[in-house]
């Protein structure tokens, strides 16, 4: 069937809005890993720099 197919399928039997279906939850998840990595590296490239200057 492919890959093609399956959007195929998805398209026929929920429209274009069944390929966005369960994307608002994979967001939940998602927004808040990323917002802890950057906090991380902010917080990490701030503490190195104080040490590499003392």
């Amino acid at each position: 069937m492919g890959l093609f197919g399956v959007f195929r399928q998805i398209i026929r039997a929920e429209g274009l809005r069944g390929l966005y279906r369960g994307i608002l939850p994979e967001y939940y998840k998602v927004v808040p890993g990323v917002g802890i990595c950057f906090m991380t590296y902010e917080t990490l490239k701030m503490f190195l720099a104080d040490i590499g200057s003392a």
